[in-house]
């Protein structure tokens, strides 16, 4: 019995539906499901039975209802007095990144969020996809937007947005002057790359690509970070290949020439990740809230045909 299987069984009583709930908590049906059965075998008590429409509470479930009610209040009630004894400390928040979208997409989101939210303490780790993973599992990050998809069966996953692969080179570069880089350069020119080439990401998939058309990639160097990769193609090691907001600012300042690759579709995924049993804070909802809605503006610019002036 925890604080956490008390706010499901609040939420369900509430909703008298086990999905509402789910979607309210951000957590999965199944773990909603889970926590109900170990609070009947902690209190030995049936709490609930399934109707037609739903969740029905029991003689004992309105009696526990009524309690976990009074006993939320209670902690909140707490919370607010501990809060008032240390105002300079208010409530906080930390999301997790991996490295693209950690570049310009959650510090974005997360100024916005700061607006209407200027009493919470905002941190932001960022660091590659598995040790974010393993930050969200810890509890050390509520939520996070990660690069390429998980297989952790402990995490609820939420497909985000595509992002665009892209080369780049240092200005003084030999193909600095070019727009469209040829197959004859993949083979000449040295490049630089981020991941692992046996990795899953765009960057591996994309030279398995070139494998499958009879070219090898001539990797010069291969980099842990993306802002390594920015270093070593700035004193032009080779081509850089990495996501497009990795660099739009840099691409921006004139730091970097952006070139075309000869290969079209070249993307990768983000997805949201987050706990699948563990309930978010109420301030980690309202960013999981803002993240769904710039996934919607963002999937509707992408559904506007070329050359609609809407």
């Amino acid at each position: 019995m925890n604080q956490d299987q008390f706010t499901i069984f609040a939420a369900v009583a509430k909703h008298r539906n086990v999905t509402r709930a789910a979607e309210e908590l951000s957590i999965s049906q199944p773990a909603v499901t889970r926590h109900l059965k170990l609070l009947e075998e902690n209190y030995k008590a049936k709490l609930y039975t399934r109707g037609g429409e739903g969740i029905e509470l029991t003689p004992a479930g309105h009696l526990f209802s009524k309690e976990v009610k009074a006993i939320l209040a209670r902690i909140e009630s707490l919370r607010a007095k501990l809060g008032s004894a240390t105002a300079t400390r208010g409530e906080s928040l930390t999301v997790g990144g991996s490295y693209s979208p950690s570049a310009v997409l959650l510090p974005s989101l997360l100024a916005r969020f700061r607006k209407s939210h200027p009493q919470v303490e905002l941190k932001l780790r960022t660091d590659n996809r598995s040790n974010i993973e393993r930050l969200v599992l810890k509890g050390a990050v509520e939520l996070a937007v990660v690069s390429n998809p998980t297989s952790n069966h402990r995490l609820a996953v939420e497909p985000y947005r595509t992002e665009s692969l892209v080369a780049f080179v240092a200005n003084r570069h030999p193909l600095a002057e070019k727009k469209q880089l040829t197959w004859e350069n993949l083979v000449r020119h040295g490049f630089v790359v981020r991941e692992p080439l046996e990795g899953d990401g765009a960057t591996a998939q994309f030279i398995r690509r070139l494998k499958d058309r009879g070219v090898k990639l001539k990797v010069v160097m291969h980099c842990e970070s993306p802002e390594a990769v920015k270093v070593a193609v700035r004193r032009r090691m080779g081509v850089g290949i990495l996501f497009k907001d990795v660099i739009a600012h840099s691409l921006k300042k004139g730091d970097f020439k952006e070139l075309t690759l000869p290969v079209e579709g070249l993307e990768g995924k983000t997805f949201i990740v987050y706990h699948k049993t563990r309930p978010l804070s109420p301030v980690a909802q309202d960013f999981l809230k803002l993240l769904r809605a710039h996934r919607a503006r963002f999937k509707s610019k992408e559904q506007i045909p070329t050359g609609s002036k809407n």
